[in-house]
């Protein structure tokens, strides 16, 4: 369900930063181009949304979505229905880290006096890391970041906006974390920093995430398969990361089982 932007406000909110299938097809192209590239992007959305709902029952925080395609609302609600409220934003700005920036200060604006920010492409994030990135940000002046492996973040913690913290970084590159981290230096921030996790931005993403064999990774790559049941698939993914054995197992069935949205991640 969705809140008033101003009613019973917490001091806590964790803002999810998510784009819709059409703006992530075109940032990532060789992730999202293949057959039901669509029902991948909902996949990870939905592996997040799971890993907030569940964060929530033991943290006390409102959810925030900022979005480029409000309509997104029905897939969230599906995934939070009688267990947490949520706020919608729309997405305002030019470039990736203006929409960034703003959808922070919007945050700041509804009255929190603590953020958590995520992005909807880290599958291995867990409520763990949600709950001490919290903890972390009662120090005064404090910055948690969740480095990932790419050279970028995939949690940012402040308890305060400052255009600063954002100003002169190469978004969407391997040198946004050493910027952010600047920045906070100039600032004064006290940083924190969370594990490195994998973000997943293309195919060669996917791959090296598979190689770590994390324990979601090999769930994961079960329900990939199921949704892209083809040779080229196979071959790249399914083969060296699963064996030949539950390859041919898979392909020697009539037809597939149907591996639904709503199935449990």
């Amino acid at each position: 369900m969705q809140v008033s932007a101003n009613k019973n406000v917490k001091k806590r909110a964790l803002l999810l930063f998510t784009n819709s299938f059409g703006t992530e097809y075109r940032g990532k192209l060789s992730l999202y181009r293949q057959k039901n590239g669509k029902a991948l992007h909902n996949l990870l959305l939905k592996r997040v949304l799971s890993v907030i709902s569940e964060s929530a029952k033991s943290s006390d925080f409102d959810l925030i979505v900022s979005t480029d395609q409000p309509a997104q609302k029905e897939l969230i609600s599906a995934q939070f229905k009688n267990s947490h409220s949520f706020i919608i934003q729309k997405q305002s700005g030019g470039d990736f880290g203006e929409r960034f920036s703003n959808s922070v200060k919007s945050a700041f604006d509804l009255g929190y006096s603590s953020l958590i920010v995520l992005g909807n492409d880290c599958p291995d994030i867990s409520s763990a890391i949600i709950k001490n990135s919290f903890e972390k940000l009662g120090a005064e002046n404090s910055a948690v970041v969740g480095p990932s492996v790419d050279g970028g973040f995939y949690l940012l913690g402040i308890n305060e906006y400052n255009s600063g913290l954002f100003k002169n970084i190469a978004w969407q590159t391997n040198r946004v974390l050493g910027q952010l981290c600047d920045n906070a230096e100039i600032l004064g921030k006290s940083l924190q920093f969370e594990s490195v996790l994998a973000d997943i931005d293309n195919n060669r993403d996917l791959i090296s995430w598979f190689e770590k064999k994390s324990s979601y990774a090999e769930k994961f790559k079960k329900i990939l398969f199921e949704l892209f049941n083809t040779i080229t698939f196979a071959r790249k993914i399914i083969v060296p990361f699963l064996g030949l054995d539950y390859f041919y197992k898979r392909v020697s069935q009539k037809s597939p089982p149907f591996i639904s949205l709503n199935t449990s991640i």
